[in-house]
């Protein structure tokens, strides 16, 4: 830029009161972002001279204040903001008006849209509220569930009649916030600091913290990374005594848009000094890479393997659905139908998987292919098929409910995702005998049986991805071992009652027979 536009930028928004308004509030959040506190305080002193001070600038100069009550000198290993408001709540809390917890469990999720992690709490939420029938009531909130959104695919799965589910959608953080500072003084200092997060996670953070006071849960559940960092904080400041924290994958980088919180390594480190906080994992994988990450001795994160409902799943898979799949796609008998069920996303890799695919395809006129999933990289997709000269042997098949004829009807399918923590579509898939091909991402290595219910590819070099897919074709032999073995593999190590059962043992509530297990 030239600085003669830059000067008269500027003083343009200095002598503009309008834009000055506008500027004030931005410039102090981006000098927080990078730590700056003393330098963001300077701007927004002057800036709360105002009589007409807005809004924004009153909720940044909260955070600020949150900010230097840690990052004080001696402190110098103070994150970035808002790693230290997380700190700040931990570390040495407000007062708490702590109210007697009831017999309630509440599991904690973004959405139960289209997705494993929401499969998964899912079918936790209706496990678990089954197994505690008569004994305590169980909440699944969810922080949208908008079915016009998307939000509620997996709402059915979670359904009983033991289980009350809470859209917390609806829920107006800005009135909870009056209604609890009206209700009672005493939380004033404690609801202040909960608005001093960043506007995305306060009220989030309100949301929850509203749902806990109602409730009064013995022990929260929480989901993913997402959900851990407002959860805990709404849990901890509400005098939760359990609070069980879930990481659903490996550590993401700084290059997964989805995932990625520079704060994360922060409120990890510190929630696991706090006596209430337990840590679990869906696969060994994930445990160790997070334990890795923070510092954490080994062990300190407790595997908790998804789990399958295999009877269920095979029931929604019948033989006349199976061959449906098969005629729509207009496959000859002899076809050989390799798939793939993921979001068109980078991170599922959908070129490499379409690369592979059209190798096998090249070599064997048998082989067609098809995947089922919808994203933002889905014209991408197509046009790359088209460039192949494939349109009429890959299909697209976008979104489909239920998938399980559409995966039942695959002869082998394939993952090649880059990132993973344990995939519930090869659980899935080998739930109904089709063998599986995979890369070592995350937990994908655990999910299988090396040789028995599908190959595990070390690397994910096109060529061996093709060949390792190549020999499951070719061979009758395994595949008919994993069409017989692999459900039977699924059900010892991921049946749903085990999942249950171990999920109740981490809530505290080691007796699960006596609660209705058995039944």
């Amino acid at each position: 830029m030239n600085p003669r536009n830059q000067v008269s930028r500027q003083s343009s928004a200095q002598s503009n009161p309008i834009l000055r308004r506008r500027v004030r509030p931005v410039l102090a959040e981006a000098l927080m972002e990078v730590g700056a506190y003393a330098e963001a305080w300077t701007h927004l002193a002057a800036a709360l001279q105002d009589s007409n001070v807005e809004p924004e600038l009153q909720r940044a100069a909260a955070r600020c204040r949150a900010a230097f009550a840690v990052a004080a000198p001696g402190r110098e290993h103070v994150p970035v903001f808002p790693g230290a408001l997380f700190l700040r709540v931990f570390e040495a809390p407000p007062a708490r008006t702590i109210l007697p917890p009831t017999d309630t469990v509440i599991l904690c999720t973004s959405s139960l849209g289209a997705g494993g992690a929401e499969r998964q709490v899912a079918l936790t939420a209706a496990g678990v509220s089954r197994a505690r029938a008569g004994r305590g009531r169980t909440v699944l909130a969810g922080l949208d569930l908008t079915p016009a959104r998307g939000r509620a695919m997996m709402r059915n799965l979670a359904e009983t009649e033991h289980l009350v589910i809470e859209d917390l959608a609806h829920v107006n953080d800005t009135h909870v916030l009056r209604a609890l500072t009206a209700e009672d003084p005493c939380l004033r200092e404690a609801l202040r600091l909960m608005a001093a997060f960043p506007p995305n996670l306060a009220r989030d953070i309100l949301k929850f913290y509203d749902c806990f006071r109602r409730h009064r849960p013995s022990c929260v559940h929480l989901w993913q990374d997402g959900v851990i960092s407002t959860g805990s904080v709404a849990a901890f400041l509400a005098g939760v005594p359990t609070i069980v924290c879930s990481m659903r994958n490996v550590v993401a980088g700084e290059n997964d848009r989805r995932r990625y919180r520079a704060y994360l390594a922060t409120m990890y480190r510190a929630l696991a000094e706090r006596p209430e906080v337990r840590f679990t994992a869906n696969s060994a994988a994930g445990a160790q890479d997070y334990e890795a990450w923070l510092g954490f001795e080994r062990g300190r994160i407790r595997v908790l393997r998804n789990g399958v409902d295999v009877k269920s799943l095979r029931a929604r898979a019948p033989e006349a659905e199976r061959l449906g799949v098969r005629e729509r796609l207009n496959l000859s008998p002899d076809a050989l139908l390799v798939g793939g069920v993921f979001r068109l996303a980078p991170a599922k890799r959908p070129h490499l998987w379409l690369d592979v695919v059209a190798r096998v395809a090249e070599a064997d006129p048998r082989t067609h292919g098809v995947i089922v999933g919808d994203g933002a990289m889905r014209a991408e997709i197509a046009e790359a098929i088209a460039a192949r000269g494939l349109s009429s042997r890959i299909t697209l098949a976008g979104r489909q409910s239920p998938v399980e004829p559409w995966m039942a009807a695959m002869d082998v399918l394939l993952l090649a995702s880059e990132v993973e923590g344990l995939p519930n579509v090869l659980l899935e898939a080998e739930s109904l005998g089709v063998p599986v091909i995979t890369t070592r991402a995350g937990g994908s290595g655990e999910a299988l049986l090396d040789g028995v219910t599908g190959r595990l590819v070390e690397d994910d070099a096109p060529a061996n991805l093709a060949a390792a897919l190549t020999a499951v074709i070719r061979s009758r032999g395994l595949r008919h071992r994993a069409r017989v073995g692999a459900p039977v593999f699924i059900e010892q190590r991921f049946g749903i009652e085990r999942m249950i059962r171990e999920t109740l043992a981490v809530f505290g509530e080691t007796d699960p027979l006596k609660m209705g297990m058995a039944s």
